[in-house]
């Protein structure tokens, strides 16, 4: 995944399991870019949401190995 402002390769900084509190959301994941020091948090949907197979939300491969 690439920066949006400086097209730098993203460096993932881990994935972090949401509380109860976030009902659309299982987990976030972070980003930082070693270009511009940008900050990006990426929010993953819930799958307990989902409520048709073909309307299911398609995750992304952002490309960090994990």
């Amino acid at each position: 995944m690439k920066c949006y402002f400086c097209d730098k390769k993203l460096i993932h900084g881990g994935d972090h399991d949401l509380e109860e509190d976030y009902e659309d959301y299982d987990m976030v994941s972070n980003f930082t870019c070693p270009g511009c020091e940008s900050f990006y948090l990426i929010y993953i949907p819930s799958k307990k949401n989902e409520t048709d197979d073909n309307n299911s939300a398609q995750y992304p491969d952002f490309g960090c190995g994990g």
